[in-house]
């Protein structure tokens, strides 16, 4: 878990693949606790992973703002096989 006090909508909408719903996707961030903000945007570097092995396209991968709203970041990934 990354030890940052403050994680900003810049930050999160910056590493977010799928750039649509910019307006929608800030206010559904605004309205998340420090905490929330903080784990979403870990939870977002383990989809990061995922989608890029997975080779997902964007138009498969939610609106960020759905992605929050739905608190997605909580959802249970398939374990990535390991590097040997």
């Amino acid at each position: 878990m990354s030890d940052l006090k403050e994680i900003t909508f810049e930050q999160f909408y910056n590493d977010y693949p799928r750039k649509v719903g910019r307006y929608t996707a800030e206010r559904s961030f605004k309205k998340l606790s420090v905490k929330d903000k903080i784990n979403a945007y870990n939870g977002l570097k383990n989809y990061l992973r995922y989608w890029k092995y997975n080779k997902t396209e964007k138009q498969f991968m939610p609106q960020p703002s759905t992605w929050l709203n739905q608190r997605r970041w909580e959802d249970e990934l398939e374990p990535l096989p390991k590097k040997e």
